[in-house]
């Protein structure tokens, strides 16, 4: 059987960091994606398998960054984590703090 391919964005920490390295840790082959281009090739030199990983660093609200991910992916993907966001400052504030 192939191995299987995912895309994850916002793979250079928490979610994306941590769905990445699972997915890694299993075989698959992935295109990782983070705005941080240093974060990422530290994450991605964490990995269990870094020689299945294509790391592609920039901002996915981009389309030729988009493109890039895309052709780094190549005919094949079975995931899509679609993780990358700005949830505000980080890291976040305990949810017990916020106001309601």
């Amino acid at each position: 059987m192939d191995t299987p391919t995912a895309l994850v964005t916002g793979a250079s920490k928490g979610l994306g960091r941590a769905l990445a390295t699972a997915l890694n840790d299993r075989g698959w082959r992935l295109v990782v994606n983070g705005r941080d281009a240093a974060r990422l090739t530290t994450t991605v030199a964490a990995f269990p398998r870094p020689d299945l990983v294509t790391a592609v660093a920039g901002d996915v609200a981009d389309p030729a960054h988009r493109a890039a991910l895309a052709a780094a992916a190549g005919d094949r993907l079975d995931l899509l984590v679609n993780n990358a966001s700005e949830l505000g400052p980080s890291p976040l504030p305990h949810l017990a703090d916020l106001r309601p």
